[in-house]
Order: C-alpha cells, then sequence, then structure tokens
C-alpha cells in the first residue's frame, strides 16, 4: 500500500492516511497457535507509515471484540417430523448475524443442564424469525 501512496503523491495528490483495516485472528478452536497481536502488526507498520508521515488507521478487528458478547437464548419448544428434529428458540439471526451469513465459525456453550430431546442426532434449530439462516 504505501507503494501505492508513493506513486499517488508523485502525481501531486496530497495522502496523509493509510488505513490498514483489521481483523488480526482469533484462536476460534483453541489450538494454541500463536497469532500476531497487535504490537506485532504496529511494528511491522512503523517505519512505512512514520517515513512517510501518515496517519495510521486501524480497526480493532474480531481478535479485540470478538470474545466480548454472546447470545443467550432459550428453548421454547420441540417439534418433529418424519425424519428431523428441531428446536424451537427464541433468538433469531438478527441477534447473531455472522454466522447464518457466510458459514462463520461461533461457538456454542449449553446451560450444565440440557433437557434430554436436545440432544437429539440431526437437531436442527428454529429461530422466530422467517430469515433464521
Amino acid at each position: 500500500m504505501v507503494k501505492v501512496i508513493d506513486e499517488v503523491r508523485a502525481q501531486g495528490f496530497n495522502i496523509s492516511y493509510l488505513n490498514i483495516g483489521g481483523g488480526l485472528g482469533i484462536d476460534y478452536y483453541h489450538t494454541g497457535n500463536v497469532l500476531p497481536t497487535p504490537r506485532d502488526l504496529i511494528d511491522t507498520v512503523r517505519e512505512a507509515v512514520l517515513s512517510r508521515n501518515l496517519n495510521l488507521i486501524v480497526e480493532p478487528g474480531r481478535s479485540m471484540i470478538g470474545n466480548t458478547c454472546g447470545l443467550v437464548l432459550r428453548l421454547i419448544g420441540m417439534k418433529t417430523n418424519d425424519t428431523k428434529n428441531f428446536s424451537v428458540v427464541d433468538a433469531s439471526m438478527a441477534e447473531l448475524m455472522r454466522p447464518s451469513f457466510y458459514g462463520a465459525y461461533h461457538v456454542r456453550f449449553f446451560h450444565s443442564v440440557i433437557p434430554i430431546y436436545s440432544l437429539f442426532i440431526g437437531l436442527k434449530i428454529l429461530f422466530l424469525s422467517c430469515s433464521s439462516g
């Protein structure tokens, strides 16, 4: 990106910001992998940014906010047909869009007392919204 900034500046344009986005990784599966830290990211771009007198913009990304929220819902009913078992919950895709939109991984925790009927093989979850993914 700084090469592009150099080229654009050479054409007479004044660029003073570099937005490197965000999205440092999260160890979703708790594999113990060592992931880059915000300090690692800054250390990588520091010289290029300082030498060009650029203002750096960094978005927090999932690494900083990914573990700060959760969806709490209640099982409010069960539905069964000949081949499938469904649980009906009091939430919808509106409260947690990411997994439904593009299949993103999302950790699931269950209350310590799980009703036996929620352990069916092939259980599907039905949300209260038609657009439930």
